[in-house]
């Protein structure tokens, strides 16, 4: 079963894991708490990294007591439990979030509450649809994500969630091709850095490129680890200062510069892995003036 797998790599990687529930489980590899106290309860989940839970009081303990929760919760829309410390599970491909809506009365007295598909095959997708692979990928990204700085997303859990399974997850920069070991990265449109930061130590150098005042504290903290040249500019057609209402946190002028600009003033000769994503400045990257450069010494070019 999902959970079942889920436990095993929890333990193949070195985690003991322990059923706070007072519902007994039939899986292997795992502890049952017997004292299931509220106190000894808060107590484990104290000493815990993490906890996998529903949409149920014991996650809702878990966040009390400080701890990352990763809900898997399909059933409630995504802002309708606490917002921040939180890795939510979503599924927006299949029928979801029934108990928000209006049309529907939850019958307690059903253990198989499903209002629209109820005794049919697709009774109860919205859990089933979360495969033990999704929670696998977010307990990595939590790995991964432990120390990410993400600035003005903090308390946003809707914004995190998009980034993390868009950037960590799904990796839908690198769909057709990976970042490889010793890339040289231009990133233009960084914001505060998710996709060098995912990459972390395969990158021999990126170039972070992002013009928003908001947005550019954060990234440079987290590129800090990681061998890196941040500009505080946007892409322009030519160097210098543009007006316009797409720069992330209300700001209407930034310093830009041209591409070819770029390249001369940071003696840049190839570039490894391209990827932009800057509000149309793109027009102003591949131009023909441009193209033979970027046809001779970039090998791989992603963006949305």
């Amino acid at each position: 079963t999902g959970w079942q797998e889920t436990i095993n790599y929890l333990v193949e990687n070195g985690y003991k894991v322990v059923n706070i529930s007072k519902d007994k489980v039939d899986y292997s590899n795992i502890l049952q708490l017997e004292d299931t106290s509220i106190e000894n309860t808060m107590n484990v989940i104290h000493h815990s990294e993490f906890m996998i839970g529903l949409s149920s009081g014991l996650s809702w303990l878990s966040w009390a007591v400080g701890k990352h929760v990763i809900m898997i919760s399909n059933f409630t829309t995504s802002d309708h439990e606490f917002q921040s410390n939180c890795s939510r599970l979503i599924d927006y491909s299949v029928c979801f979030g029934c108990w928000n809506k209006k049309e529907y009365r939850f019958d307690k007295g059903d253990w198989n509450w499903c209002p629209v598909w109820k005794g049919t095959d697709r009774q109860f997708e919205c859990h089933k649809k979360i495969s033990s692979q999704m929670v696998i990928n977010r307990i990595k990204s939590i790995d991964k994500l432990s120390k990410f700085e993400w600035g003005w997303m903090k308390d946003n859990l809707n914004q995190k969630e998009v980034l993390i399974k868009e950037i960590f997850e799904d990796k839908i920069y690198e769909k057709f091709f990976e970042i490889e070991e010793g890339d040289v990265v231009l990133d233009i449109g960084s914001s505060v850095g998710p996709l060098p930061y995912s990459a972390g130590d395969k990158i021999k150098h990126v170039y972070c490129l992002e013009p928003s005042d908001v947005e550019f504290d954060t990234l440079l903290k987290n590129m800090e680890n990681i061998s890196s040249t941040c500009l505080k500019l946007g892409i322009s057609k030519e160097s210098g200062k543009i007006n316009g209402d797409y720069i992330y946190g209300g700001q209407t002028e930034m310093d830009c510069i041209s591409f070819t600009d770029l390249i001369n003033n940071h003696n840049i000769n190839k570039i490894d892995f391209f990827k932009t994503d800057c509000e149309g400045g793109e027009y102003d990257v591949f131009t023909l003036e441009n193209l033979n450069w970027i046809k001779s010494n970039v090998k791989k070019i992603t963006g949305e």
